[in-house]
């Protein structure tokens, strides 16, 4: 068994200038874990920047022996228009490729952030063939890099143990599964 830690566990510190994110590898060397998960890379919108980013941070991690095991990042997959559900899941692919640089063997990422009153986004059934189809398009990307994706009960929306359920079943992807926080 591994022990690791969420580099989300140190962006108090990170927020206050008290620490980076590339110093967050050391301390949780120091901390006694053997591998850490990494949330959102440094660069925001500058893709460039976040693959320098994970280029440095994963050597830094190889030089300490610890391993980046899984890396996890915000989406919403159903915005209730193609060219923006597509502009997502294509910025997921590329996300994709900097848990690739990392080493990480499984990526995280959220389905869906809100609701609205109208529309295909007024419930989570009605957003879910949505939902679904472009989850399945980052499956399928991930699985050509060896990277399993999977989604936390993590929001409002899709936080429920029966809509988990019903997004593993309905994906019926043999590379995607569910990440469970008991704290969600």
């Amino acid at each position: 068994m591994k022990v690791s830690v969420s580099s989300y566990s140190f962006m108090q510190y990170v927020w206050a200038g008290k620490m980076t994110q590339f110093e967050s590898v050391a301390k949780a060397k120091e901390l006694g874990f053997d591998a850490i998960e990494f949330v959102e890379i440094d660069g925001g919108e500058d893709y460039a920047l976040q693959v320098e980013n994970a280029k440095k941070i994963r050597a830094e991690a190889d030089r300490l022996g610890i391993e980046i095991n899984a890396y996890a990042v915000g989406a919403c997959l159903c915005r209730g228009n193609a060219e923006a559900e597509a502009a997502e899941v294509e910025r997921l692919k590329r996300q994709l490729d900097i848990a690739h640089i990392l080493g990480a063997k499984v990526m995280r990422h959220d389905v869906c952030g809100w609701l609205e009153k109208k529309g295909v986004m007024r419930s989570f059934d009605s957003m879910l063939p949505t939902i679904v189809a472009n989850a399945r398009q980052v499956a399928d990307y991930g699985q050509t890099l060896g990277i399993m994706t999977c989604t936390e009960n993590h929001g409002h929306i899709s936080q429920d143990s029966d809509r988990m359920e019903r997004l593993f079943n309905a994906m019926a992807h043999d590379n995607y599964g569910l990440l469970v926080d008991m704290g969600n």
